[in-house]
């Protein structure tokens, strides 16, 4: 009998937990906002891909093909 008192107090902790775990996912900005901030498609996570106050800078200073230089060591030492 003491038992069963033990199992269901269990069961009534984890749904406890459980729908406060419920509670807190609902209010992360991905859950919560209705239209997300930002713009560009949305990523996987469906969040704009680009933040707000932010741009897109298709001509960075930063080039996404480079050539990779190859050190070879000579035999010789």
């Amino acid at each position: 009998m003491e038992d069963l008192k033990k199992l269901e107090r269990i069961v009534e902790a984890r749904m406890k937990r459980k729908a406060r775990f419920e509670e807190q996912i609902q209010s992360t900005p991905s859950m919560a906002d209705d239209l997300p901030k930002g713009s560009g498609r949305l990523n996987q996570y469906g969040m704009p891909t680009i933040p707000v106050a932010r741009m897109l800078q298709s001509d960075g200073p930063f080039s996404t093909w480079v050539t990779i230089p190859i050190f070879r060591r000579n035999a010789g030492g």
